[in-house]
């Protein structure tokens, strides 16, 4: 097992390494607006507030991602192949059952993050000769490393101890850890402490002033100095001001003067966090007692030491509501995170924005907030609930699959029905949720509004509370659980809800991010006082990712003869899982592009065409690499944390189960020459099989097979699919009574992928065959709106110009000096003029988000 849990922790390495990458990537097309030069201490303050934000933002980023795929994970109670969280055992009648595994006095069952120290053991009697210093083993591979230190590894006495029992002929030269290289972390720093830094040791980062001034590039600078006037200097200067004054603002005043008042702002960038406030309210299952672990320790004690129907309301509530109190613990982190980055976004404004304006600017931008909140999550949820579906993972209440033990080598699995459904053509099958008899199996009582299903998270989005709500309803329940005394919980109340109901289900409650009421407030007083799409893959379009074409699959696989690599099994979660990936990347795409129609373009004067053009398409390469980037960051942290906890395929395309001892063990599969123990991504051409003799009837061209369903399809082509002939004779083998009507795929439509293009190539796409955008000049300049135009025209003053001029001057000399008093104080023109530099950049005219009148993208 050892193996594993150094393949997590060089997992945890690459997937922290990259999201750095990522988020740098972004951060560094990040624009720094400012009105006029900023000073350079008030630079430095910000730029290092950006780098703090920057930090923070990445890390609960990362951690939250992370936090999701485990606690789904351990939601679904998905079987480790290692055996660490569940055991199988043959019962009377063949058919295998599950304990959960104990560690100490915890179970497996009511708490994932059950650890026991990890040891080196000594075959057949499992005695522990060689405990191993700050290394822990449990239910999960990630749990247990995320509680360990690397204290032994600092040793390098505690290493070679390690490598003489394991039983190489050679040992490898490894080198101990040196803790005198560490500036943050002790050498018994567990490995979430270090993954709460983002396993940084030290961030070095640097503002360059210079290089700011040099880009902001000043139009000019005012400036005063200290001085007094003199009697000559007043008198001329009183003489030019009247003598302009009174021709020429009789013709100009008119045009100079506008009846609109407009006010410059000295603060033309400011934090949401000063002009908005918003504050949430969650539901009210996230406040009560049916989410804390007392009521999920008296759950999983309720069926006393009785083994009970896998559909039994007391075998899987305790991992409902798990998933319930998971459910409220990431919905309010991901609040949490939101909040910090929205607060930290810029308010740019030239002038001061009217009060109804700034009110429905603020409100708009605070409802861009609550629902690129919300897709996000759903997204990030639905990717890990739909990877978790097409690898078929098992779910160790076995309520996905069953297993008949057919011979001692020769394990059958079984999909489980719910009704009319089964789990392999669809991982959203329920049925009512009851408590049975002990005897008989007899329905005792039917829990309102609850479902068991395939998986634990896809029953509890379709089930509802309303029993929950209702004090007779959970003491009836109660009544039926072996317990000794009974805990005292109290309903939930109908009339502190806003929107929601009691038959709400919980997926109604997810779409609205659990939250009841958002409070918010926009502060214009703060505000004045500080102003001072696309085309993807033509697979996704076609037969071969709806429902019909993966209902048509699934017909066969029921049959129990099938080899565990034979296309006949695995097809249906592959065509399972390459819908899923269309969906994914389309809601993937819709969601960024919500998020980029949002953001401001900001010039402090007209962009020309052709810089505008350059900057466009910037913005629009930008956007492609981080949205391809952040999705592809996604997808692998969720195949990296499924392969490092070792998850079971309930196809058994993993891991072999067969009898020893009254007890079940396991086997690596193998694909050739490598094994899925070694390697999750070993594969072999997924083939069909003659049920008499078990040779190969057809090779599906370009489709593997292999540890896990969307390993091999990422290393699969479609190239059988763009062949009629080819798909033509691979129904033929199907054993369908009637053959389902399907179109080739067409090559010819294709603009960027070949016939033999992989699904990971087609992905590291975003298998989007064309981005098409335009950006539209017309359209910013006319929002832009500028105030004026100032132009230089190359003349010579004629003889004209000159006379009227003196005659202006002269007139203004004659009027100016018949009213002047024939003596001054000179004192009052003596007063100093403290030293007072400002530079400078040209008013924004104007800002507009960047939607469609700018750029469109399609």
């Amino acid at each position: 097992m050892g193996t594993l849990v150094f393949q997590a922790l060089s997992t945890l390495c690459v997937l922290v390494d990259q999201t750095i990458l990522n988020r740098l990537i972004q951060f560094n097309s990040t624009q720094y607006i400012s009105a006029s030069v900023t000073p350079s201490n008030v630079f430095q303050l910000q730029t290092d507030a950006f780098i703090s934000q920057f930090i923070s933002s990445t890390t609960n980023e990362f951690l939250l991602s992370l936090a999701m795929i485990r606690k789904t994970t351990q939601s679904n109670a998905l079987v480790s192949g290692q055996f660490t969280n569940y055991r199988f055992y043959p019962g009377n009648d063949a058919y295998l059952f599950t304990k959960s595994a104990r560690y100490g006095d915890c179970t497996c069952s009511s708490s994932a993050t059950c650890i026991d120290q990890y040891a080196v053991v000594y075959y057949p009697n499992f005695t522990d000769i060689f405990p191993l210093p700050g290394l822990y083993t449990g239910c999960y591979i990630i749990e247990s490393l995320l509680q360990s230190d690397l204290q032994c590894f600092y040793d390098q006495a505690c290493i070679n101890k390690l490598q003489s029992y394991l039983g190489s002929s050679t040992l490898i030269d490894a080198t101990a850890l040196d803790i005198s290289l560490s500036i943050q972390y002790l050498e018994n720093s567990t490995i979430a402490d270090i993954l709460d830094q983002l396993m940084v040791e030290e961030w070095n980062s640097s503002s360059i002033y210079e290089n700011y001034y040099n880009e902001c590039q000043p139009s000019r600078c005012t400036y005063t100095v200290p001085a007094k006037n003199s009697a000559i200097y007043i008198v001329t200067t009183l003489i030019g001001l009247v003598g302009g004054l009174i021709t020429v603002l009789k013709l100009m005043a008119p045009i100079l003067v506008n009846q609109t008042l407009t006010c410059d702002c000295t603060q033309v960038s400011i934090n949401y966090k000063k002009l908005i406030q918003i504050q949430y309210t969650l539901h009210q299952i996230c406040d009560s007692d049916f989410v804390t672990q007392q009521w999920i320790n008296y759950l999983a004690a309720s069926s006393g030491n009785n083994e009970l129907d896998y559909t039994d309301f007391r075998v899987t509530s305790t991992f409902a509501f798990q998933t319930m109190n998971a459910l409220c613990t990431l919905v309010n982190q991901t609040i949490s995170n939101s909040l910090i980055q929205f607060y930290s976004n810029q308010y740019v404004s030239a002038s001061v924005t009217p009060s109804n304006v700034f009110q429905l600017q603020t409100k708009a931008f605070i409802s861009q907030f609550i629902s690129s909140t919300i897709n996000g999550f759903l997204l990030s949820l639905t990717m890990i609930r739909n990877i978790t579906q097409s690898n078929a993972l098992l779910s160790g209440e076995l309520i996905n699959f069953g297993f008949y033990l057919s011979t001692r080598y020769s394990l059958i699995p079984n999909s489980r029905s719910y009704g009319n459904c089964t789990c392999t053509s669809s991982a959203t099958c329920i049925s009512q949720s009851a408590i049975y008899g002990l005897l008989n199996d007899a329905v005792l009582f039917n829990v309102p509004g609850v479902y068991t299903g395939c998986y634990i998270i896809e029953s509890l989005l379709q089930s509802s509370l309303q029993c929950f709500y209702n004090q007779t309803c959970i003491n009836k329940l109660q009544s039926y659980f072996q317990v000794s005394s009974l805990m005292n919980v109290t309903a939930l109340d109908i009339s502190l809800s806003n929107k929601f109901f009691e038959n709400s289900t919980i997926a109604d409650v997810l779409d609205q991010l659990m939250v009841e009421e958002w409070s918010n407030s926009s502060i214009y007083e703060n505000y004045y006082s500080e102003c001072q799409p696309s085309r993807l893959h033509q697979i996704c379009d076609g037969d071969f990712v709806t429902q019909q074409w993966i209902d048509y699959l699934a017909t066969p696989s029921e049959n129990s003869k099938l080899n565990y690599t034979d296309f006949r099994l695995t097809g249906t979660f592959t065509f399972q899982t390459m819908n899923a990936l269309c969906t994914l990347v389309n809601q993937t795409i819709s969601n960024s592009l919500i998020q980029f129609y949002s953001n401001q373009y900001v010039s402090a004067s007209v962009t020309p065409s052709n810089i505008f053009q350059l900057q466009t398409d910037a913005f629009v390469s930008q956007f492609i690499s981080s949205t391809t980037n952040g999705f592809l960051l996604s997808l692998a942290m969720i195949r990296n944390t499924t392969q490092s906890n070792s998850l079971f395929s309930g196809h058994l395309t993993n891991y072999l189960l067969y009898e020893s001892g009254g007890a079940m063990a396991r086997i690596a599969r193998r694909y050739g020459n490598c094994t899925c123990t070694s390697s999750v991504t070993c594969i072999s051409q997924s083939p069909m099989y003659d049920l008499a003799n078990d040779t190969i009837l057809f090779s599906v061209p370009g489709l593997y097979t292999g540890c896990y369903i969307i390993e091999s399809l990422l290393q699969s082509d479609l190239q059988c699919f763009y062949d009629q002939a080819c798909i033509n004779k691979l129904q033929l083998y199907l054993g369908s009574s009637t053959l389902m009507n399907v179109t080739a795929l067409d090559i010819s439509l294709s603009i960027q992928y070949l016939e033999n293009s992989t699904i990971a190539d087609v992905l590291d796409q975003l298998m989007v065959e064309e981005w098409k955008n335009s950006s539209m000049y017309e359209n910013y300049y006319n929002e832009c709106q500028p105030s004026r135009c100032t132009y230089t025209v190359p003349a010579k003053n004629s003889a004209i110009y000159i006379v009227t001029t003196l005659i202006g001057l002269v007139g203004g000399l004659i009027t100016s000096l018949s009213v002047l008093p024939t003596s001054y104080d000179e004192t009052i023109w003596g007063a100093d003029v403290s030293t007072n530099i400002l530079m400078e950049l040209p008013i924004i005219p104007h800002m507009k988000s960047l939607e469609q009148p700018y750029i469109e993208m399609a």
